[in-house]
């Protein structure tokens, strides 16, 4: 099997360019109650329609139902629109159970197959125990697996149960299977965006276990916790940060603030892992950011560099033209990687743009 090809990625600035925007009483809320101190208190009247509306937009409903006693959702916001982000916690706590399920069949079959896998994403957090239960939305179970047993593994786990949904295979990552019990299963070549040397524009298994950045874990490995933060970094604000649709980057800010709970250094420790791929301001933003949003200082988050990337993350979920903006920059170039489009996949691409605008065409911020 042929090796992934390491190609330069020109480090580039995030250059995001996101209109203006004022944080009122609900975008300021929500802030504070999703990423900030526990012992903040709201000064301003919002409306408990308009917190679950932005929060289940930004994918923080479920987050701040589990952060917060219900009885004090409901003094602030009302009993109606508290009940409504309890019934996300509850389905993100099922969720979970489901995802953490379908993670044990996986790593048993791994295990008879002497395939190592290297979880990501929410399955690493998880399993780090950096999650708060029913806190992170997630979808599917992201494991990193040795290249050259990638495609056998794949093979093995459709021939037993795993079904193939015909999606597209990324260069990063295989086609999702869907398991057994209903989750999506995604097998990754390697991590993008994230480097161990110069030279490299990703970060393989092989990297990592042969770099020793990795620890066991009940028949599973967990990268070093700065690689995830790194990981999260990368993915959120590079991989999809034109694709709005696909991924709230302010999760990517959730992730690390769990992570600097038990670390207060993780961020500072990924930007090695970084520092080839993203530029040194945009690496020093996203720590101001997260720090002024841990701190719940607003007026700082909101400031230069930080405030370019917090309202680019709002807007991105909440203002129509500018997420088409950002999906049709996307037409030509993806961020975050040197792979240019070819005339197919430029034209559907572009069709699945088109759609995709003309069904968000009412949601504005």
């Amino acid at each position: 099997m042929l090796r992934p090809t390491q190609q330069t990625v020109r480090m580039r600035p995030l250059g995001f360019r996101p209109p203006s925007l004022v944080l009122d009483a609900e975008l300021e809320w929500i802030l504070q109650r999703a990423l900030g101190p526990f012992a903040w208190t709201p000064t301003k009247k919002a409306s408990g329609a308009r917190l679950v509306d932005v929060a289940l937009r930004l994918d923080l409903a479920a987050r701040i139902a589990a952060r917060h006693p219900r009885q004090l959702l409901q003094s602030e916001m009302g009993a109606t629109a508290a009940h409504r982000l309890h019934e996300q916690y509850v389905a993100t706590v099922a969720r979970g159970a489901l995802l953490d399920h379908a993670l044990g069949d996986l790593l048993d079959r791994a295990s008879a197959s002497q395939v190592p896998c290297i979880l990501l994403k929410y399955a690493a957090l998880n399993r780090m125990g950096a999650l708060r239960v029913g806190s992170r939305v997630a979808s599917d179970i992201d494991v990193l697996v040795p290249h050259e047993r990638a495609r056998e593994f794949q093979a093995m786990l459709k021939e037993n149960g795993f079904q193939d949904l015909g999606l597209s295979e990324a260069s990063h990552q295989l086609p999702a299977l869907l398991g057994p019990n209903g989750i999506m299963i995604e097998l990754h070549l390697h991590i993008p965006l994230v480097t161990l040397a110069e030279g490299q524009s990703f970060a393989r298994a092989e990297d990592l276990l042969s770099a020793g950045l990795t620890v066991p874990s009940e028949r599973a490995l967990l990268p070093e916790p700065a690689i995830v933060a790194a990981h999260a970094i990368g993915h959120g604000l590079m991989q999809h940060a034109q694709a709005p649709q696909v991924y709230s980057a302010l999760k990517t800010f959730a992730d690390l603030a769990d992570l600097q709970l038990g670390r207060p250094s993780i961020i500072e420790q990924a930007r090695g892992y970084l520092s080839r791929t993203m530029t040194s301001e945009d690496l020093t933003s996203v720590q101001n950011l997260a720090e002024a949003l841990a701190a719940g200082d607003l007026d700082r988050a909101m400031a230069g560099g930080p405030g370019l990337i917090l309202r680019h993350a709002l807007a991105s979920q909440l203002d129509h033209r500018y997420a088409v903006r950002l999906r049709l920059g996307s037409l030509i170039q993806r961020r975050g990687t040197s792979q240019r489009r070819g005339p197919a996949r430029l034209f559907s691409a572009l069709r699945a743009a088109w759609k995709w605008a003309r069904s968000n065409a009412n949601r504005q911020l």
